[in-house]
């Protein structure tokens, strides 16, 4: 799912997002009507290193900004 949005979204800039909550869609594909799926090992390690990666950089940013 994480692909198809993000294939979707760079494929077009103009892709309009509608944040409706009861209708979630991107490119007029309802995110409701996609299939559920588990993420795979690889999928969840890499969703884990990159919130490591966002908390280190909160944590630089806010040493630099204290000095």
């Amino acid at each position: 799912m994480i692909s198809l949005l993000v294939s979707n979204c760079s494929s077009s800039l103009n892709t309009e997002i509608n944040d409706d909550s009861e209708n979630q869609s991107v490119s007029g594909i309802n995110i409701n009507d996609l299939d559920y799926e588990e993420l795979s090992p690889e999928e969840t390690a890499g969703l884990i290193f990159m919130r490591e990666e966002e908390k280190l950089a909160r944590d630089v940013y806010n040493a630099l900004y204290a000095k």
